[in-house]
């Protein structure tokens, strides 16, 4: 079992983000942290229950930008939590470059916490002007060398920018692979409704990124994806998601969601499945700290189930079962190249930047 912890608080909202995350509720630190708790301690009492004592396998604390938060307040998340459980395997912090200290990375490596990933973006400073993060491209150096006794470092990195062409794509990825990192997550910029950058460009630039005249460097005529995927290829990191890369080191957490393993959630906004239930604590910060063991549930169906799997399953390394694929559909699209027998009774796609396509026809 794997558990996610949301920390909604930020000091300032990207351009890029549609995440529950808020810049203006930093006086109400403190009380969230006690709801939070409550709900850690609800969660993981049932958990312990329905699965007879079983530890967690992983943790993963997102944002918002979980290293707002002060180390005092991780020392009373993982004091509840390990009334609980032994340390997981694997225990992921986000993190924002601008932020990050040294003693900070020290005292939550000693609670356990034993991979960061940091929310590096780019290293072009106009590229981060462009996406409004708060970090510079110095912010990225220094963060790295706070975060070095971490066990595990990721990075994540956005392309799909107007700024990139060839040249620039293959400076990011040379830069990016230089570091002491083990894991890095590549994702194409999407102008989210809600965001920023929706509203600034949505209007005047409905597809910003493919439009060589609004790209300043301008080269439109290759995939970004398969090019960044081709250049870190090149540079040992294998690509093992449609956006995630490892070199040497695979996400627990990432790959128990992929298979369609069930999880906890805990914060405001934060999700969990159990079974066929979907469920989420309430966004709102204010309505989380009343309530914080109030779920809003959703019942999915096993149609809905079998699809989220294939979709999933299918953008990464795990594959599908094909039990209840149409053969035909499955034999067209193994002679045809675009996926590969991984035994008698699962596939995968051959290119994951395929996959939501690939999910689309089996289903139809």
């Amino acid at each position: 079992m794997i558990l996610y912890i949301h920390i909604p608080f930020c000091d300032h909202k990207c351009g890029y983000c549609t995440f529950n995350s808020y810049t203006d509720k930093h006086h109400l630190k403190s009380l969230y942290i006690q709801s939070l708790l409550q709900d850690i301690k609800a969660t993981l009492r049932w958990w312990k229950i329905y699965h007879n004592g079983q530890n967690l396998d992983s943790i993963y604390i997102g944002g918002g930008t979980p290293n707002i938060l002060d180390s005092r307040a991780y020392a009373r998340i993982f004091e509840c939590i390990y009334q609980f459980t032994s340390t997981p395997k694997e225990i992921t912090i986000e993190s924002n470059p601008n932020l990050l200290q040294k003693q900070w990375c020290k005292d939550l490596i000693s609670f356990g916490i034993n991979r960061i990933s940091i929310g590096v973006q780019s290293f072009f400073d106009d590229t981060l002007v462009f996406l409004e993060r708060k970090h510079t491209y110095k912010d990225i150096f220094k963060s790295i060398e706070c975060a070095r006794d971490f066990e595990h470092i990721s990075i994540d990195l956005i392309y799909g920018t107007p700024f990139d062409s060839t040249q620039r794509l293959a400076e990011e990825i040379a830069y990016a692979t230089s570091l002491p990192i083990d894991h890095l997550s590549a994702y194409s910029l999407t102008l989210e409704e809600g965001s920023s950058l929706h509203r600034r460009y949505h209007d005047i630039k409905p597809d910003m990124t493919k439009h060589n005249e609004y790209n300043e460097y301008g080269d439109s005529e290759y995939n970004n994806g398969e090019y960044v995927a081709t250049l870190l290829r090149e540079a040992g990191f294998m690509q093992y998601e449609v956006s995630n890369y490892a070199r040497g080191y695979k996400s627990l957490h990432n790959l128990s969601y992929w298979r369609g393993d069930e999880y906890l959630g805990c914060g405001a906004g934060g999700f969990g499945r159990i079974k066929n239930v979907r469920y989420c604590g309430t966004h709102n910060i204010e309505r989380y700290i009343q309530n914080p063991l109030y779920k809003h549930k959703e019942y999915l169906s096993i149609k809905d189930l079998d699809f989220e799997r294939l979709f999933l399953g299918l953008r990464c390394e795990i594959g599908i079962s094909t039990h209840n694929l149409n053969p035909k559909k499955v034999e067209i699209l193994c002679s045809e190249n675009k996926c590969m027998y991984l035994d008698h009774h699962s596939i995968r796609a051959k290119n994951f930047f395929l996959a939501d396509e690939i999910a689309l026809w089996l289903s139809s």
